[in-house]
């Protein structure tokens, strides 16, 4: 089960950026010489499927606290990270199965977090 910022999220795809800053500078005469300047910070892309509007409108404000919060995959807590983005989507759906605690009518949202690690 995965959760971020206590909000139960169903992951489908998980893809995870890393990179260092490297700047060229090109001498009038010379070789190139590349300055190392420190590395970015890991940024971390998922898509899942939440269920219920509660949950939607919570994972919305999450994007203007300011805060990182805790990541929690299936292999236990993956770090604290900062909510870059968050794309809602409502999934055109009759009837949901996935949390048997929401009502089968509860709505069903395709998210896209963009997520950046401390």
């Amino acid at each position: 089960m995965w959760t971020y910022g206590n909000i139960r999220i169903f992951a489908q795809t998980d893809s995870n950026a890393v990179g260092q800053i490297l700047p060229r500078i090109q001498p009038l005469a010379g070789a190139t010489i590349i300055q190392v300047f420190g590395h970015e910070s890991n940024i971390k892309t998922i898509s899942a499927i939440i269920v219920g509007s509660g949950d939607a409108s919570h994972l919305e404000t999450l994007t203007s606290s300011g805060a990182a919060f805790p990541l929690v995959g299936p292999d236990g807590a993956m770090g604290d990270y900062y909510p870059k983005s968050i794309t809602i989507d409502r999934h055109m759906s009759l009837y949901q199965t996935i949390r048997t605690d929401l009502s089968c009518t509860a709505p069903v949202y395709d998210v896209s977090l963009e997520l950046y690690g401390e």
